[in-house]
């Protein structure tokens, strides 16, 4: 069964850097300044996430805890299939 993982954060938040460390991925295209900013303010409004991951923490950190999150079975956000 394949794993899905959603990357979900503001413009320029080192969500494509996260993904790189976790698998190979065609590079993105520019982000227009100041575009980060506007969607911190909203973006994250109403979610519950598997896991939260910091940009300032590091690549290797952040990538070493999603993948220990999967191994772990970490289940409990909106994505989480019901019975």
């Amino acid at each position: 069964m394949s794993q899905i993982i959603f990357l979900h954060g503001a413009s320029s938040s080192d969500k494509t850097t996260l993904a790189r460390a976790l698998q190979r991925e065609a590079e993105r295209g520019n982000r227009q300044i100041g575009s980060a900013t506007k969607d911190q303010e909203t973006i994250h409004q109403g979610r519950v996430y598997d896991l939260e991951v910091n940009a300032p923490d590091g690549v290797e950190v952040n990538a070493t805890l999603i993948l220990d999150a999967l191994c772990n079975g970490l289940l409990r956000s909106e994505f989480t299939l019901r019975g």
